[in-house]
């Protein structure tokens, strides 16, 4: 769809770019809230039931295990952010109208919901 709409005038590639940045960016915003409710939500709950003694948690497991875990985490993340970084400058820098349609769409998703 990208290679038929890279053939399209500017106009369309920005109108087109645009709006698929605005859905995306307002999609961003609402699942973002969302995520947050209940992610924080679910951490006061936890917090609450170990001040009161209904669970007991093993802070010192916890943080070893999460140290690990986030260390394998960064170490994907750095092989993967830099093909897929590459790729993107790659793509801007052919698709100029496309990329600054979506990015400018994408920031008005956002303002907006």
């Amino acid at each position: 769809m990208v290679k038929d709409l890279a053939k399209r005038p500017a106009s369309q590639q920005i109108a087109v770019s645009a709006t698929g940045g605005w859905i995306t960016g307002y999609l961003t915003m609402k699942v973002g809230k969302m995520a947050a409710t209940v992610f924080g939500g679910s951490l006061i709950l936890l917090q609450i039931a170990s001040h009161k003694g209904y669970i007991k948690i093993d802070w010192n497991r916890m943080g070893s295990e999460s140290r690990s875990i986030s260390d394998r985490v960064r170490q994907n993340l750095r092989f993967q952010s830099r093909s897929g970084f590459e790729r993107f400058c790659d793509f801007a820098s052919e698709n100029a109208p496309i990329a600054g349609g979506f990015t400018g769409g994408f920031f008005l998703g956002i303002a907006s919901s």
